[in-house]
């Protein structure tokens, strides 16, 4: 801004040292620059103005920023243990099998494993499970064939698992699904999952959120290929910090 007015300060200095004897030449040139850098400045914004443009400027950047780490800590506490403690163990464990947490997304047919410190556990028993927002429990309740297929997708054999899991006093809403489970059959393969119509109220049983007290039982089934008919239902402790994992074996 100082740029465009020291033409017309020095101009003014050489019409006072000339006095009257100045000649229109100069009153003109005078004129014309007076003229622009009134029409510059009028254009320009203040200083003051410009500042206080800036400071609403970094005032709306900074408030951005907040509501966005607000945001962004929200969502990593509602994580389970494992996803927001990346030294806990879980996926990056050695001690965890291959697929952990990948429930659905195994590939059917690949070679999946069991992590080495999971725990055997046995239908019908209560597993009891704890995170840093409190504890919850799952029971699965029985591993079998099935008789029963859908309409829309035919299978050789099927496997039916009934399981319930109960909100014991984890603080928020707990949800145990299909994600976290995988079933391997006696070759060590993962089996693809089966499925039934939602509407199909007989066979189509779905996991539901759970509020503290509340309990859900659901179903999930699974095809069958291999001729042996033993197989291992895996569970990835999700919500908690040690991303471990529990195991049901059972002959179907």
């Amino acid at each position: 801004m100082k740029m465009k007015t020291i033409p017309v300060l020095l101009l003014s200095g050489i019409l006072l040292f000339t006095g009257c004897g100045a000649s229109k030449s100069t009153e003109s040139t005078a004129s014309s620059v007076s003229s622009a850098a009134a029409a510059s400045s009028a254009g320009a914004s203040s200083p003051a103005d410009s500042s206080s443009s800036a400071a609403s400027d970094s005032s709306a950047a900074l408030s951005s920023a907040t509501a966005s780490v607000t945001i962004e800590t929200s969502v990593a506490d509602s994580l389970p243990d494992y996803l927001r403690d990346s030294t806990a163990a879980g996926a990056g464990s050695a001690a965890t099998a291959s697929g952990y947490g990948e429930g659905t997304n195994v590939t059917p047919g690949e070679d999946i494993s069991t992590a080495a410190n999971a725990a055997e556990q046995k239908t019908g028993s209560v597993c009891t499970l704890t995170s840093s927002k409190g504890n919850y429990e799952v029971t699965v309740n029985s591993i079998e064939l099935t008789s029963n297929r859908a309409d829309s997708m035919a299978a050789d054999k099927v496997v039916k698992v009934s399981y319930t899991f109960k909100n014991v006093s984890y603080d928020g809403t707990l949800l145990v699904g299909p994600m976290a489970f995988r079933l391997m059959d006696g070759d060590g393969k993962a089996c693809g999952t089966y499925s039934f119509d939602a509407t199909d109220s007989a066979n189509y049983q779905a996991a539901e959120p759970t509020e503290k007290g509340q309990s859900c039982t659901a179903t999930l089934y699974y095809t069958l290929t291999s001729s042996a008919n033993a197989v291992t239902l895996i569970f990835d402790d999700l919500y908690g910090a040690s991303g471990a994992e529990y195991l049901w074996k059972a002959s179907v």
